[in-house]
């Protein structure tokens, strides 16, 4: 079991196995499972929250809201064959069903209620701020080397492959609002 996101009152937490042993390629005859539950932090006891809606995916960050499990998943295990296998996926948590699955060219970023993401056969960039509900393209914007890693007041905090040097990664700020505009503005290298 593996802590995967939380708000301000609860841990959600993922518990993936599988019934048989899984050989790499036999993702239907191991039967896989994916639970999450849910742990309030005020000492209530952990209810599972999500069944096997989820099963046929690896889920990995997410974000919570409204009785809504926003994440990123691949389904790269059930299907060896599968290069990429990103989505982008909503859960209902009360009706415990998988509402939506957008298909991803890459994973997406979540920062602080906020996912970055690039549909697969997209050129731009889509930006969804959580909180709000607000989508918006960004025209653009390439994240080939950046990594967005967290919010630092109303900038972001990312992550930086270096192509050519002995170290792998450096960390920049980059400014938010250019950012949303389709622009890279490092403020700090």
């Amino acid at each position: 079991m593996e802590i995967f996101c939380g708000d301000i009152e609860n841990l959600y937490l993922q518990y993936s196995y599988f019934e048989q042993p899984f050989d790499g390629e036999n993702f239907e005859e191991a039967l896989h499972h994916a639970v999450i539950y849910r742990q309030p932090l005020e000492g209530e006891m952990m209810e599972q929250v999500l069944t096997d809606a989820a099963a046929p995916y690896h889920l990995f960050r997410g974000w919570v809201q409204n009785d809504q499990l926003i994440c990123s998943g691949t389904n790269a295990l059930r299907d060896a064959s599968v290069t990429t296998g990103n989505y982008l996926l909503t859960f209902d948590l009360e009706e415990e069903k998988l509402v939506e699955e957008i298909e991803l060219a890459s994973f997406p970023f979540f920062v602080d209620g906020e996912i970055f993401y690039l549909e697969q056969g997209e050129t731009d960039y889509t930006h969804v701020d959580l909180r709000t509900n607000q989508k918006e393209k960004l025209a653009g914007l390439e994240l080939d080397d950046l990594w967005p890693m967290a919010r630092a007041g109303e900038d972001f905090y990312f992550a930086k492959q270096k192509k050519e040097e002995s170290e792998n990664w450096t960390f920049v700020f980059v400014r938010r609002n250019p950012f949303l505009r389709g622009e890279i503005e490092v403020i700090h290298p």
